[in-house]
């Protein structure tokens, strides 16, 4: 009778075994599913975000970051912020007139084809600034 007590405690504790391993098996399958799931997501994602991504073609100019370009682009921007004309302007209304004020010619070149949208981060403002240093001292020349 010994034996009949041991041989059910085994096959008790075995079964207790199996039901442990197989929960927790369980749990690592819906665990990887929801990984693998969550990976396709996060594809899909990536994907959508390269297919909607913008490619802006502008005219490119050259600028160089220096402390007498820097003062020089701020003095037209601030006078033309202050001008009737752009005054009264706010957002991206604001910022197109200012530009189109310190050089139409510039505006012109590089915004026109594809006007700046309000929230945009404007990639061009650097080439607009090399442009309008070039014309700028194309003027000055004698």
């Amino acid at each position: 009778m010994a034996e009949t007590g041991t041989a059910e405690v085994v096959n008790s504790r075995t079964k207790c075994w199996r039901e442990m391993v197989g929960e927790v098996w369980s749990v690592l399958v819906a665990a990887s599913t929801v990984t693998w799931i969550a990976a396709v997501l996060g594809m899909l994602r990536v994907t959508e975000a390269h297919a909607n991504t913008v490619t802006y073609t502008f005219t490119q100019f050259p600028y160089k970051e220096s402390v007498a370009n820097e003062k020089l682009w701020s003095e037209y921007e601030v006078a033309c912020a202050q001008s009737p004309r752009c005054l009264e302007l706010r957002g991206v209304q604001h910022t197109r007139c200012v530009r189109q004020c310190v050089s139409p010619s510039c505006y012109l070149d590089i915004y026109t084809h594809d006007e700046l949208e309000e929230g945009e981060i404007d990639v061009r403002l650097s080439s607009f600034k090399g442009c309008f240093l070039q014309r700028m001292s194309g003027h000055r020349r004698p």
